[in-house]
């Protein structure tokens, strides 16, 4: 029997996300290559796409839908736009190297809404300006939804529906924008493989939080 209601994209959809990157959609390839990436469209109608025009800089499609960084040159990123705290980011991702203060997203300029690789493997911790709560459960070469707030000093970082650090100040600085792979100046590379992105202009509650993390548990199959 098929169940009534929504699907989990729709009601994702109607949270209504401000950047939606989505696994195997809006996906263009460098001209002239089968691999490598030159724009992953939004899926909102904000059309806010991460770009890299730069084909040394390109991440590589993978085989399993997810774009490999390889921790040395590769990054997207957006144009500017307003995007200040409160801002909720859900990556769908693994780190599949460790390197202390590489950093795997970023708002659009340095350290505005950093998910920062942090002194021990496989440590995560989050930076608006200021480096705090540092999550530990993280895991090397293993796929998790990695959600964070970012709002000053209750921002949270949660892996899949695990708990949160303490909270405690990140800073203040506004995001206004995205980098993926990289800092908001292009430098600081994860190796990282990601499957999906959506970002939220707003703090989710608890019950908004797991809606999406179960939706990208769907997508990344990892049964939370």
């Amino acid at each position: 029997m098929t169940l009534a209601g929504p699907s989990p994209k729709a009601r994702i959809s109607s949270m209504r996300p401000t950047a939606w990157y989505q696994k195997g959609t809006g996906i263009v390839l460098a001209s002239g290559s089968t691999s490598l990436i030159a724009r992953w469209k939004d899926q909102t109608a904000n059309a806010r796409d991460l770009i890299q025009a730069t084909g040394a800089n390109q991440p590589a499609l993978q085989t399993d839908g997810s774009l490999l960084f390889d921790g040395s040159a590769s990054f997207l990123q957006t144009a500017t736009f307003t995007l200040a705290q409160p801002t909720m980011v859900y990556l769908l991702f693994k780190q599949v190297t460790f390197t202390d203060t590489d950093v795997i997203c970023d708002g659009f300029t340095v350290t505005s809404g950093q998910f920062l690789q942090d002194t021990t493997t496989p440590n995560i911790s989050l930076s608006s300006g200021t480096t705090a709560v540092t999550n530990t459960t993280f895991t090397l070469n293993t796929y998790a939804v990695g959600a964070a707030l970012f709002s000053a000093a209750v921002s949270t970082l949660t892996r899949n529906k695990g708990p949160s650090p303490t909270s405690a100040t990140v800073g203040t600085t506004a995001m206004a924008g995205f980098t993926l792979g990289a800092n908001g100046s292009g430098s600081a590379f994860a190796n990282i493989q990601v499957k999906e992105v959506i970002l939220f202009a707003g703090a989710h509650q608890q019950t908004q939080q797991l809606q999406v993390i179960n939706y990208l548990s769907g997508i990344g199959g990892l049964g939370l």
